[in-house]
């Protein structure tokens, strides 16, 4: 995997690993199926659309969520969250690579630190999305070059982490960050038995720390 290819698929890891903060007064088990649109692609990246991801699906089950994402190339990342354990675990099978990114709780700790200095500012404003009633929020954070902007449904249990102050699951939002803007927008919504064993890292894959993973590859940039 080259050093450019590797920045911008751990970039793309943390624009979407988003993860579930389950309301246990909710319950919900089923797929969520989303298209990602790029509005707009900094110029550098251009002519690197196939490396990107297109959509992605988000299971849930209890207290448990597995998201998807197809990254070009034949690659795939898959991030699973245990709200029980407070766990999250990024695996990414890239370039013949399979490798499973389970965070130590120093390094959980600190992502959770950066997550709480996001503010959610509610707004009046609503639409119908999939079927379910959704309300706007505009969510900002000081690592954000623009506010996003949210819509979720309370009908279903917040599955974002990302997110942990939205009352419900986040349907479509908006983001622009280093000069990418992307739309992610829910296109199905099926209340569906899901398998246990989605939520499990398969055997062929290398467990890794966040640190791990950086020495792997070397500091990247250089």
């Amino acid at each position: 995997m080259t050093k450019i290819a590797l920045s911008l698929f751990l970039g793309l890891v943390c624009v979407f690993a988003f993860q579930p903060s389950v309301n246990a007064q909710k319950s919900f088990e089923g797929k969520l199926t989303y298209t990602i649109e790029y509005v707009k692609i900094p110029e550098e990246m251009k002519g690197m659309e196939s490396m990107l991801p297109q959509g992605m699906l988000t299971y849930i089950k209890g207290n448990k969520s597995r998201t998807e994402q197809d990254a070009g190339m034949g690659g795939k990342t898959i991030i699973i969250h245990d709200n029980d354990k407070m766990e999250t675990m990024v695996m990414m099978d890239m370039f013949g690579q399979k490798m499973a990114i389970v965070p130590t709780a120093a390094e959980q700790k600190e992502s959770q630190a950066e997550m709480d200095k996001m503010q959610v500012e509610f707004s009046s404003e609503t639409k119908e999305i999939a079927g379910y009633k959704c309300k706007k929020a505009m969510v900002t954070a000081p690592d954000m070059d623009f506010p996003f902007t949210v819509f979720y449904t309370d009908e279903i249990p917040n599955g974002n982490a990302q997110y942990t102050k939205l009352p419900g699951m986040p349907l479509e939002y908006t983001m622009e960050q280093q000069g990418m803007k992307m739309k992610i927008s829910v296109t199905t919504i099926d209340k569906e038995k899901v398998d246990a064993s989605v939520f499990e890292i398969p055997k062929d894959y290398e467990k890794l720390t966040g640190e791990e993973l950086q020495k792997k590859f070397g500091a990247l940039g250089q």
